[in-house]
């Protein structure tokens, strides 16, 4: 079964609290927490004070964390303390990345690889028993609001056939630019988690709750 979890980057940050409580009642299954250096990609997000505040505050929530940085490594005490369900780290952010797969693993937390747009899908072969999940760039990561990449459907439909032929059991999560029409194509090409944020769940006229029961209804078959 299809889930979704919402991208607290495009949360309003005056009403943080409230955007998770109402995406919570409306059917999302975890929150998403995007953890960025400044250089491996240009911005800043969330940090871990606050990811520690939230997984308190709702421990019902899976978390998920997106690691934007250079050498993660740095961030592995903070992560192993966290301890969230999941945590995906670049493909090109350190090149010792098989061993840090191994670490979150021993950590118990489900380690994924997170994969830029411009990046083979052929990169990933080394790691296939390593990662519990794809975090599949459906944009390039560091902003917001971007629209969904088109060939994005194809590049889900080549990993699910890769799993089934090879017999590998990692989950494709689909991050960047998904809305209601597109979320649903991801889906049909074997996409397993999408991460709605500006252009589905928050910032919408109909609001965070309403928005994530329509995305839950429309391309995940809940709400």
């Amino acid at each position: 079964m299809a889930s979704f979890t919402v991208t607290l980057a495009c949360a309003n940050p005056l009403r943080l609290a409230e955007d998770i409580e109402e995406a919570r009642r409306g059917g999302a299954g975890g929150v998403h927490i995007d953890i960025m250096d400044g250089r491996y990609v240009p911005n800043f997000c969330m940090n871990f004070a606050q990811a520690e505040a939230i997984k308190e505050a709702y421990p019902s929530l899976a978390m998920d964390i997106h690691m934007m940085v250079e050498e993660p490594f740095r961030w592995a005490g903070e992560l192993k303390r966290l301890k969230p369900e999941r945590v995906a780290v670049h493909l090109d952010s350190t090149p010792f990345l098989y061993r840090f797969l191994c670490q979150m693993k021993e950590a118990g937390i489900s380690p994924g690889v997170a994969l830029n747009p411009s990046q083979p899908l052929e990169l990933l072969s080394a790691l296939a028993h390593r990662m519990d999940y794809i975090l599949l760039m459906a944009v390039e990561p560091g902003f917001s609001g971007q629209r969904m990449l088109p060939e994005t459907y194809g590049r889900i439909a080549a990993l699910d056939d890769w799993r089934r032929r090879e017999g590998l059991g990692f989950r494709i999560m689909v991050d960047g630019g998904v809305d209601l029409e597109n979320g649903g194509l991801c889906i049909e090409a074997g996409a397993d988690i999408l991460v709605g944020g500006a252009l589905a769940c928050f910032g919408q006229k109909e609001g965070v709750q309403e928005s994530c029961r329509c995305l839950g209804r429309k391309i995940c078959g809940k709400g």
